[in-house]
């Protein structure tokens, strides 16, 4: 049976068989050619069903009442790329998990036949949703792993020095549960920790992998840029999910990500957006963006944390160049002394700082921008998508919101019939360590994520 609605009847076997002999149209091919890319690579594949692209119908009458256009915002599910662990952990999906396909996959290589010898380090805040997720892919493919929390001590909530503020809720309690190798250093120590803990494993006769913040190296970037493909694979088809998807990732099912589908108007994304911190995520949609020809001007990141005057677009351009050297340096046909050798100068890298001020982790109640946050997390709740977090995900959202009311802005210069894709990058799983912030802020909210 067709998952399209057509007036034609469905064709008998034969037709069927003579049918999937039609030609891949040129895109196709140079879609998949791109995968070919990634075949000899170190990965180590997390979850096996891409995750859906969804028609938010709220969020598009919402942003297109505000810009007096008719605008179609579609959301990139990726807080479904779920991994579990051998207990039944589950990850609360998240962007995560595809750069970790390649950082274990190439961290797997220095250990192919012994991987009790193998130590994955990586470090993040008390509420880390990487931290969580690098956690859960290890104890799925049996690796141990340590890691540091960096607290800061103008927010009490991040820990100290032995832990002391931290929640125990969220992902920071489901951590707990599957190491007990946790260290507790102040933010701006974190690397160093890392490169300490490698000595130490390596005098052990173990095999240290660090995985930097956010697994945002040019290893985990790999991630985003084989996903951006996908991506595009996906929009060549024309399919998005048009029913509702469950709240919680457990109920999750076959039939949400199979069930009712309509073609996306054109196959056309005239707008990305998306939260980005280390900036690993961004990095790998760039690459994956120069891979397959996608206008660079129509990608936009929503600073999380890194200010202004951060030079952050330097670091999305060199993170971005980086990941395509591990494509390309094995050709030998790219010469990796010019900076810009793949056209990525940092001006064609597009960043909105709207919520880039409001401090890492922290959700204020007396702050009128933290219940722009809430609000945007309550509008992408109503689409039936697992609920935004106040970190990433919900800023993102609120960034979206603020620009949308701008004379002058990305979205300003979007014309009728434009769309916008929202990729959503999980963050869920923190959740419990702000209900009450969020339950002062929108006590209706809150009472329909408890119902």
């Amino acid at each position: 049976m067709s998952l399209f609605k057509t007036d034609m009847p469905d064709p008998n076997p034969h037709q069927q068989q003579f049918l999937s002999l039609a030609p891949p149209s040129p895109k196709a091919i140079e879609l998949a050619k791109a995968l070919d890319l990634f075949s000899n690579m170190p990965r180590k594949e997390l979850f096996t069903t891409e995750t859906p692209i969804w028609r938010a119908d709220y969020l598009s009458q919402l942003i297109s009442s505000k810009l007096g256009k008719e605008i179609n915002i579609f959301v990139k599910c990726d807080h479904l790329a779920i991994v579990r662990s051998q207990n039944n952990q589950t990850s609360y999906g998240g962007n995560k998990n595809r750069k970790l396909e390649f950082l274990l996959g190439d961290a797997l290589s220095l250990e192919p036949t012994n991987k009790e010898k193998l130590v994955i380090i990586t470090a993040g805040g008390v509420q880390s949703n990487h931290v969580l997720q690098t956690a859960i892919a290890c104890d799925k493919l049996g690796i141990k792993c340590e890691i540091v929390y960096g607290y800061n001590l103008s927010n009490p909530k991040s820990g100290g020095p032995s832990g002391e503020g931290a929640a125990n809720v969220g992902n920071y309690a489901q951590v707990q549960k599957l190491t007990k190798k946790i260290h507790w250093v102040e933010r701006a120590d974190r690397d160093k920790q890392m490169l300490a803990l490698a000595k130490e494993l390596t005098t052990q006769g173990k095999t240290p992998y660090i995985i930097p913040v956010g697994g945002s190296n040019g290893v985990g970037a790999l991630g985003y840029a084989y996903g951006f493909i996908k991506l595009q694979q996906q929009l060549e088809n024309g399919e998005a999910i048009t029913n509702s998807i469950p709240a919680s990732p457990t109920a999750l099912s076959l039939s949400h990500l199979m069930g009712s589908k309509q073609s996306i108007p054109n196959s056309k994304i005239d707008k990305i957006i998306l939260a980005t911190s280390s900036g690993g995520t961004l990095a790998g949609i760039i690459a994956g963006a120069s891979l397959t020809g996608y206008p660079l001007e129509n990608i936009l990141g929503v600073s999380i944390d890194n200010p202004k005057d951060s030079n952050f677009e330097k670091k999305i351009a060199e993170l971005a160049t980086e990941c395509l050297d591990y494509i390309y340096l094995q050709k030998g046909d790219i010469d990796p002394t010019n900076p810009e050798r793949y056209g990525l100068s940092q001006n064609k890298i597009n960043i909105d700082y709207s919520q880039a001020d409001i401090p890492y982790g922290v959700l204020d109640p007396l702050d009128p921008r933290a219940h722009l946050i809430v609000f945007a997390m309550d509008a992408i709740y109503k689409e039936g998508i697992i609920e935004a977090d106040p970190v990433y995900t919900g800023k993102a959202l609120a960034a979206m919101i603020t620009m949308a009311e701008q004379p002058e802005s990305p979205l300003s210069k979007l014309k009728d019939g434009d769309q916008i894709l929202y990729i959503h990058t999980g963050g869920s799983g923190a959740n419990p360590a702000y209900e009450d912030e969020i339950k002062k802020i929108c006590p209706l909210y809150f009472r329909r994520l408890k119902s």
